[in-house]
């Protein structure tokens, strides 16, 4: 089974509190189980900088004015997963946590800075096919 796991945290790299300890610990844990893991998250500076082996996989549109955004894919230290990144400076490239500028004032924007709502509020499941 493929999964792909969404987190705005990612320990040791950017925490902020458990979430961060828990998709830190995830990936290893659903490999282990049988699971091909793969991560998506956001490109704050302290995720860019640990990037590795890099390359461009798609450009982003934004559904507002916020500049460029590109999907990446990489390595990230400690992880032995594929690692998109969602590279959008005007969101990302900040001061502070992913939640507050370095004052610990909460962003405004934060509404449009979370990954999954960039173009679908919510994710598509399929519908199960009657009589299956």
């Amino acid at each position: 089974m493929r999964v792909l796991q969404v987190s705005a945290e990612l320990f040791p790299l950017l925490k902020t509190g458990g979430l961060a300890d828990v998709a830190g610990a995830l990936p290893a844990a659903l490999a282990a189980a049988g699971a091909e893991p793969r991560l998506l998250v956001p490109g704050f500076p302290a995720i860019r900088e640990a990037l590795s082996q890099e390359c461009a996989v798609a450009p982003v549109a934004l559904p507002w004015s916020e500049g460029r955004a590109a999907l990446l894919r990489g390595r990230l230290p400690g992880f032995d997963v594929p690692v998109y990144v969602l590279d959008a400076p005007g969101l990302f490239d900040r001061p502070g946590n992913p939640y507050s500028d370095a004052a610990g004032v909460a962003y405004a924007d934060n509404h449009r800075r979370r990954p999954l709502r960039l173009h679908h509020p919510q994710p598509r499941l399929p519908r199960p096919v009657p009589g299956r």
